[in-house]
C-alpha cells in the first residue's frame, strides 16, 4: 500500500512553513533558551538565525550573551503578519 504524501495547500502561510522548519531544526535545549526571551521580535530573530546558521546550543548562548540582536541593527527581519505576532505574544 502506498502512502499519500501531502503537498502544501494554497492556504498555507510562510509563518506556518517557517515554524515547521524551526521545530524540525532546533533541539529542546534551543527552545529552552529561546523561551526565556521575552521580546517576540528578538526571539524570532534568534530562531531564524539559529536555523540559518545551524547554531549549536553553545553558539546560541554565546550570541545571546554577546547581544547579537542588539548589534545587528543592519539586519532587518521581514515584518511579521499581525496574526503571527499576536500568536507570538501569547506564548
Amino acid at each position: 500500500m502506498r502512502r499519500k504524501v501531502g503537498t502544501p495547500s494554497p492556504q498555507s502561510t510562510v509563518p506556518a512553513l517557517l515554524a515547521e522548519k524551526i521545530v524540525e531544526s532546533l533541539s529542546y535545549s534551543h527552545f529552552e533558551l529561546l523561551a526565556a526571551i521575552d521580546d517576540p521580535l528578538k526571539r524570532a530573530f534568534y530562531e531564524i538565525e539559529c536555523v540559518r546558521g545551524a547554531w549549536a546550543v553553545r553558539e546560541l548562548k554565546r550570541q545571546i550573551a554577546s547581544l547579537y540582536y542588539e548589534r545587528s541593527s543592519s539586519i532587518k527581519l521581514p515584518p511579521l503578519p499581525p496574526l503571527a505576532l499576536a500568536d507570538a505574544r501569547t506564548l
